[in-house]
């Protein structure tokens, strides 16, 4: 989950053409100490705050699965 939420953080920044974590924090009206946990993956956000914060800037979230390649141990 830590990479997770560390990619969500990144995303939603790229997207919204924002740099730092004082920025981002402004936007989702929380501490900019907030954002710096979820950027360094000290705190996991959760799918539905991702997706509250995503519905303040109306962007729509979607999540995409992929397979994980794993090295078959023979």
């Amino acid at each position: 989950m830590k990479k997770a939420t560390i990619q969500a953080i990144q995303k939603l920044k790229e997207f919204l053409g924002i740099k730092t974590d004082y920025e981002l924090a402004k936007i989702l009206n929380v501490t900019q100490s907030t954002v710096a946990r979820y950027s360094k993956g000290n705190t996991s956000i959760s799918i539905d705050k991702l997706n509250e914060y995503c519905e303040k800037e109306n962007i729509e979230l979607e999540i995409n699965y992929k397979p994980i390649n794993k090295k078959e141990n023979i």
